[in-house]
Formats: C-alpha cells, structure tokens, sequence
C-alpha cells in the first residue's frame, strides 16, 4: 500500500485533464473516448507528474469526471463544445489560458469538493 501523493493543485489539474481529454477526443473523432484510453490519461498524467494514487483513488477521478465530461456533451449545444475544445487547446499550447478554459478548471474543482476528492 502507497500513500497518495497528490497535493490539492494535483487534483484540480488531474481533474481538469481527465475531463478535457475526452472533450477533445470525442471533437476529433466523433466518438465518445473509450474507457481504458480515459484511464491511460490518467496512468501517464501520474507517471509524467511522478505522482501515486491507489487504485480506488483513480476508479473515483475517472468515474466523476467521466460523468461530468458526458453531462457537458449533454447539456450543452454542439457549437459550445467547439469552442470549448478550440479554448482548452489553447491553453494546452501553453499560451493564456482563455475564460472558458478557466470555467472549466473552476467547474472541475467544484466536482472535486462535492465529491471529496479535493483532500
């Protein structure tokens, strides 16, 4: 047994990668990302961060964001998803991060407090 290592910014940028990826992928290929890609991002986000959760932490994060990220595909109109996509692009690009990019971080921190994923 391992101790979790992710510090409460950890969570916030996992939460908001888990849910950006397949945002991103379902806008590049039409389809609704596969499950085990889901957890592939989050196995390569911990390796290339040098961070250890246990596997019920992991089953919890891409369970609620993969909720959350089919919620947004739900609710909300396909133009919005668009551009969404285009913002959070950008801001993995490394340039600003645009207001709907940073919406979405403040949303998936609000997803990390309702479900006490933020400690």
């Amino acid at each position: 047994m391992f101790t979790t290592t992710l510090t409460p910014q950890d969570r916030r940028l996992l939460m908001f990668v888990l849910v950006a990826a397949p945002l991103l992928d379902r806008q590049r290929t039409g389809r609704d990302m596969p499950d085990d890609d889901h957890a592939s991002v989050l196995s390569r986000w911990l390796q290339k961060n040098d961070r250890k959760v246990s596997l019920i932490t992991r089953a919890r994060f891409l369970s609620y964001s993969s909720r959350f990220t089919k919620q947004l595909i739900r609710t909300q109109a396909p133009e919005h998803i668009a551009i969404l996509c285009a913002a959070l692009r950008q801001a993995f690009e490394g340039g600003e991060r645009p207001l709907l990019a940073e919406q979405l971080m403040a949303d998936c921190t609000q997803l990390l407090v309702e479900h006490k994923l933020d400690r």
